[in-house]
């Protein structure tokens, strides 16, 4: 019964995502994402309405930003950020992530920067063609979209550079204190 139930569940995952560790949370983390494109798309076309897609999009999008902030980012690679403004007004940026032993599933890092960097492209190429077509009221929509998702891969990207410096500082300290000053003296001249 349990491998029937697995096989069942394998024909529920796209293909591409067969070999992700976490196949539930690349698609969660899709979903939102294009579920805001989607409605932006959709309603735009079949309501006249332009409050209810608005509202539809940037909650979707709200729900996006917070889900990849919370959830997806530090499941999929493993990875957190967030920031605090103190009370003069001045903004700190926090990093965290699993560590020196931080090891991700490839297809689930793929997943996750593709959608990270696609969905900001995707938003501003939308605002372009609403400033274009002269539809203003649209661009609202699309700048919030774009702000979230940049917002997000920003934190991301910082917290990717925060990491890698980490692991690079933490490599030194590791070779400065397991090699000698002798040793250290003999790679010098070696290399002299």
């Amino acid at each position: 019964e349990p491998a029937e139930l697995s096989g069942a569940r394998k024909k529920l995952v796209p293909r591409f995502l067969q070999g992700a560790a976490h196949p539930g949370y690349c698609m969660l983390h899709i979903a939102f994402k294009l579920g805001a494109l989607a409605s932006y798309i959709l309603l735009g076309l079949l309501i006249d309405d332009k409050t209810f897609c608005f509202l539809i999009v940037i909650i979707l999008s709200a729900i996006d930003f917070w889900l990849v902030k919370n959830v997806t980012g530090r499941i999929l690679v493993g990875l957190r950020w967030w920031s605090k403004i103190d009370e003069a007004g001045k903004e700190t940026w926090y990093f965290e992530s699993l560590g020196e032993a931080r090891q991700t599933n490839k297809t689930a890092s793929l997943v996750f920067w593709v959608a990270m960097y696609a969905i900001p492209i995707i938003w501003l190429i939308f605002a372009i063609t609403s400033v274009i077509s002269l539809r203003f009221s649209q661009l609202t929509i699309c700048m919030i979209g774009c702000g979230l998702a940049g917002v997000n891969l920003l934190g991301y990207i910082r917290c990717e550079k925060n990491h890698k410096s980490h692991v690079r500082g933490f490599l030194v300290d590791q070779a400065k204190k397991n090699i000698s000053k002798e040793t250290m003296a003999k790679v010098g001249t070696m290399a002299a």
